[in-house]
């Protein structure tokens, strides 16, 4: 497995918000693709309190040939159980 290295300076914590992003979807990448997913149903989430999914779910389409990845959804820190129960019981899984 190779290693990745994501190298920044940051003196306000805006330029390290952003490197921490572009690490963190290598870890997503490489266990889409170090597993078989064909036909199974990839649902992504995230509890970034400012951010979305961005392009994360296509992204996961490419990697996981033959999954259904199903509409994901930002859920905040705060989301109640009902919240995510209601979310996750409208998905159809």
């Amino acid at each position: 497995m190779a290693k990745e290295l994501v190298a920044y300076f940051s003196a306000t914590g805006t330029t390290e918000r952003v490197a921490k992003k572009v690490a963190e979807p290598r870890i997503i990448d490489t266990f889409l693709e170090g597993y078989d997913f064909a036909g199974k149903a990839i649902v992504p989430f995230a509890t970034s309190g400012g951010s979305g999914l961005g392009n994360a779910p296509q992204r996961m389409h490419q990697l996981a040939p033959g999954a259904r990845v199903l509409g994901g959804r930002r859920l905040s820190a705060g989301a109640s159980a009902g919240e995510i129960v209601g979310w996750v019981s409208g998905l159809g899984l």
